[in-house]
């Protein structure tokens, strides 16, 4: 087993820039590679479709892999597409305070599924109002909300969030074309 790497808030903001993607876990900082190209085109289109619609209505911001979310005094991670309402939105800061109101993680070959779990449930607790998990592999995301059960959507699906995002609509086998 590897020994876990723990480290303070102000530790995580010191670590120099190396290319890799850096969360802080419960004071436990994981390290991501590179994602590779069928991750980054999914990640591309889910920004592009969220992007555009959240920019047309006016409904906030919506964030990268690179824009972090400070969950906890000891969490902060970074989903690879978020979406932050606009009356959340507060005076710039290295991270946004909180969960972001939708997170969308895109699975790649190397995550174990405990740390996709993981990830899930501290958006939940941290008031993330949906987590879409992306599974390029299989074509399908699997909606997840506080309170419900997890919804799998496959290609002939589309992918919605009417409390969130009133109006959006992104067919599912889009986000793999």
């Amino acid at each position: 087993m590897i020994p876990k790497t723990l480290m303070t808030p102000g530790e995580f903001a010191a670590l120099p820039d190396d290319g890799m993607q850096h969360e802080l876990r419960n004071g436990e900082l994981f390290t991501i590679p590179p994602a590779k190209r069928t991750h980054t085109r999914c990640e591309v289109k889910m920004i592009r479709a969220l992007g555009n619609f959240v920019e047309e209505n006016g409904l906030g911001e919506v964030t990268s892999g690179d824009g972090g979310f400070r969950l906890n005094p000891r969490t902060i991670v970074a989903p690879d597409v978020g979406f932050v309402k606009k009356g959340r939105l507060q005076e710039e800061d290295d991270y946004y305070q909180g969960a972001p109101d939708l997170a969308v993680e895109i699975v790649s070959p190397t995550d174990r599924a405990a740390d996709v779990k993981d990830k899930i449930e501290l958006y939940l607790r941290a008031g993330a109002g949906a987590v879409w998990v992306v599974y390029p592999k299989k074509k399908e995301v699997r909606v997840h909300r506080p309170g419900l059960p997890v919804n799998t959507l496959g290609p002939g699906d589309t992918l919605e969030a009417p409390e969130l995002l009133p109006g959006f609509r992104l067919a599912v086998r889009d986000v793999f074309a």
